[in-house]
């Protein structure tokens, strides 16, 4: 059996990438990069999207280079703006670290420049585009004796932080619905008694109910009110912890005494006040929602 020949573009390893372009203002533009860049050797391919300002270009990196396609845009009168690459660096504790870092960064090939700022703990590192990998700029930092890891964009950090969001809310809710759970047999006689039905439940029982109530779901009212105590101030959970305590105490010292228990009024508080807050957060979740999605609208360039 034989086989046909294979052709020289198939049998080449090619690479493809994606390079910024700017100064182009036509379709002549797009054209004049579009057939310089055919005359480099090693280029198999090259289109220029004139309205996204970027040039798709396959080469063989055996003949050719990032830095070869990017001299020759320059050369034809236009502009191949830098990547930026922030990165989060560890291990640093003087000037002369930072100094270090920047020294070794520079050194790689296809580096234009690289800036660390010891206070953030960040490094700005401007590569030619596609030329320079973020682990090759991370190598090169742990050679130098440090550690370093990619900075989350912008946009990952505003994904990190509505994931946190919906985590807290989703935590928020469990709280609520346990301690609405735990405190609906202690008001239940309340609700009942207009109807002529007379229950309560035993002294005990009330308290196994309310104290998860008071001290986990509550929980967070006396850590406000630590806080602003501490600051000499005095704020919502202090009253709510101030309250809720002395109603609990009272009735924990009559439940060994005899008379009349409260703890259906301390675990009625945390849990309307828990339920308070939780409208609050959403309201101010979707607020934020709406100012957010507002602002995306906002053009990067004017």
């Amino acid at each position: 059996m034989t086989t046909g020949p294979v052709s020289k573009r198939s049998s080449i390893e090619e690479k493809r990438v994606a390079v910024p372009v700017e100064g182009m203002s036509c379709a002549s533009c797009s054209a004049r990069v579009e057939k310089v860049l055919g005359k480099v050797e090693g280029v198999t391919g090259a289109s220029v999207n004139l309205a996204g300002k970027s040039a798709a270009v396959s080469f063989d990196p055996s003949r050719a280079t990032i830095e070869d396609i990017v001299h020759t845009i320059e050369r034809a009168g236009y502009q191949v703006p830098p990547e930026i690459i922030r990165l989060h660096l560890f291990g640093m504790s003087c000037a002369t670290c930072a100094g270090r870092i920047e020294k070794a960064l520079r050194k790689l090939p296809g580096v234009a420049s690289a800036q660390v700022n010891l206070a953030s703990e960040l490094g700005t590192v401007a590569v030619t585009p596609g030329a320079v990998p973020v682990r090759e700029l991370v190598r090169a930092v742990e050679k130098a004796g440090y550690r370093a890891e990619p900075a989350a964009s912008a946009a990952e950090q505003q994904a990190e932080l509505e994931r946190a969001e919906r985590l807290r809310s989703l935590r928020e809710l469990w709280v609520l619905l346990g301690a609405a759970a735990l405190t609906a047999p202690l008001i239940a006689p309340m609700v009942l008694h207009p109807f002529g039905i007379m229950w309560m439940p035993p002294g005990w029982i009330q308290l196994a109910l309310a104290a998860p109530v008071q001290f986990v779901a509550g929980a967070r009212f006396y850590r406000g009110a630590a806080a602003a105590l501490r600051a000499g101030a005095a704020n919502m959970d202090v009253l709510v912890a101030l309250g809720t305590t002395a109603a609990f105490g009272l009735s924990l010292a009559m439940l060994f005494t005899g008379g009349h228990l409260y703890f259906e009024g301390a675990a009625a508080i945390i849990t309307f006040v828990l339920f308070g807050k939780w409208l609050e957060g959403r309201a101010k979740h979707s607020t934020t929602q709406a100012i957010r999605a507002l602002m995306s609208l906002r053009p990067d360039k004017a």
